[in-house]
């Protein structure tokens, strides 16, 4: 797992929102979190399921969860400033995922409809088909997820 692959939820989220300008945008780690909950609901199960896993290994002492930060994109938050180890920050930011609670199915269908289907779409595909071939292509993390969602 590559924390600078953006494709992958927990690169995407740690990279992504915990870039640079974070700070511009929350004032605490936590409200990262929540604003990631808020923005992109359908990429948090895939997101806890990359962190419940590099949270385990970094408990069991199979990864150095430091090292691996700082050798993968390491995000613009200095943990060891507030006294915490990466692992414990990981631990820290875990908790605040428990409060997630995923969208409405009709959510996941306007949220579906607005991406496909945007105004410009029949300028990248020539049929509705291939608009939904190439979001399950650009949103593969996402997809299982949000057919979940609709069961």
């Amino acid at each position: 797992m590559r924390l600078d692959d953006f494709s992958h939820p927990l690169g995407h989220f740690l990279g992504g929102y915990f870039n640079e300008d974070w700070m511009m945008e929350y004032r605490t780690d936590d409200e990262v979190v929540r604003g990631f909950m808020r923005e992109e609901p359908f990429l948090v199960p895939p997101t806890i399921v990359c962190l419940d896993e590099l949270i385990e290994r970094g408990v069991a002492g199979a990864v150095d969860v430091d090292v691996y930060l700082k050798g993968q994109a390491r995000p613009y938050y200095l943990y060891e400033n507030h006294g915490l180890t990466g692992l414990q920050w990981l631990q820290r930011l875990r908790k605040v995922f428990d409060e997630y609670v995923p969208p409405a199915p009709s959510e996941v269908l306007a949220m579906f409809f607005l991406d496909v289907f945007r105004e410009d779409w029949t300028a990248d595909y020539p049929t509705d088909q291939e608009a939904v071939r190439g979001y399950m292509r650009r949103e593969s993390y996402f997809v299982p997820s949000a057919i979940a969602h609709l069961d």
